[in-house]
């Protein structure tokens, strides 16, 4: 994988190969996810049922000497409106790694409108984040 060669010295990668499922090719070609984790940390990729059509994703477990958390990389293309399917579909995932009794952490780009105040993009995200106790 092409990421081997540009990653840090002393950082490994989750390797999530792209399929055809999920978001479709044209989308896929703009960017991807991969999970960056220093060496010492132990990561157990996640594997998410149903797979997301509206956003690529990869999860894993992190544990390193002190803790354990989970951690989802998201990336949403950008480029069209948000529809509902993306917020039902990110619910899932997150109702999933609910069952882990550890912190979660969720990054990546969602390419939402997120600075407009009082915006639906905004406000129907916080509404996410608000069901499972994230911020």
């Amino acid at each position: 994988m092409a990421t081997r060669t540009i990653r840090p010295a002393g950082y490994k990668n989750v390797d999530v190969p792209r399929s055809s499922s999920g978001v479709d090719l044209r989308k896929q070609r703009r960017g991807s996810v991969v999970p960056l984790y220093k060496d010492g940390i132990i990561a157990n990729k996640l594997v998410f049922e149903p797979t997301p059509s509206t956003f690529e994703l990869v999860g894993a477990t992190m544990t390193s000497s002190r803790s354990t958390f989970v951690t989802i990389v998201v990336y949403r293309p950008g480029g069209e409106p948000c529809n509902t399917q993306f917020f039902d579909e990110l619910s899932a995932v997150l109702e999933q790694v609910a069952t882990y009794s550890c912190p979660v952490v969720v990054t990546g780009d969602l390419n939402l409108q997120l600075d407009v105040i009082g915006g639906s993009d905004a406000r129907r995200l916080q509404e996410v984040l608000d069901t499972f106790g994230l911020c």
